[in-house]
């Protein structure tokens, strides 16, 4: 489709447009940082390397003995969704928070990795063949609205502060059974 009529969602006005013009890896570091500083900062026990996830280690960061596997993303310049890439099912991990920004608000969903129906993401294709990596994306309404098809139960919310955070971690973990 051509979208080029279509309004920009980013401008210069955009309180989180350096996040924006990041590129994918740096805003990925933005997410888990964030998720760092906030937590160890506010008594949470947490446990996080700089951009490390591989062979031996499959989460992002831990929090509380949570292994989490953090997905940071900005709305499209002209569609509403987030794309969550390299997303995997056989990495050992017991949840997920997606970090979503817009032009001026933070989104947050939390959910546990069994939670996941994984026939409804997008499985990743490369060169006509698929990988083990699966694609998430989530529109703006969804998340405000705390309605997806892709998980069966998910915490979401707007953060305006850390505190939002914090509450909305402490909501799931409630519920949470590893």
């Amino acid at each position: 489709k051509n979208r080029d009529h279509k309004k920009d969602n980013w401008n210069t006005e955009s309180k989180f447009l350096s996040v924006k013009n990041l590129n994918n890896d740096e805003t990925g570091e933005v997410g888990e940082f964030l998720l760092y500083d906030i937590f160890s900062k506010n008594n949470h026990i947490v446990e996080y390397e700089k951009a490390i996830t591989s062979e031996n280690k499959d989460w992002d960061i831990v929090i509380d003995g949570i292994k989490i596997e953090v997905k940071t993303a900005t709305i499209g310049r002209v569609a509403k969704t987030f794309q969550h890439e390299k997303f995997f099912k056989n990495r050992n991990y017991n949840a997920f928070i997606f970090l979503d920004f817009t032009p001026n608000e933070l989104y947050a969903t939390i959910a546990a990795k069994k939670d996941i129906i994984w026939k409804n993401l997008t499985k990743r294709m490369v060169r006509g063949i698929f990988t083990s990596e699966y694609k998430f994306d989530l529109s703006l309404k969804m998340i405000q609205e705390n309605k997806n098809k892709k998980i069966k139960k998910s915490y979401s919310s707007l953060i305006n502060n850390e505190q939002d955070l914090i509450d909305l971690f402490e909501k799931f973990k409630s519920d949470f059974k590893i």
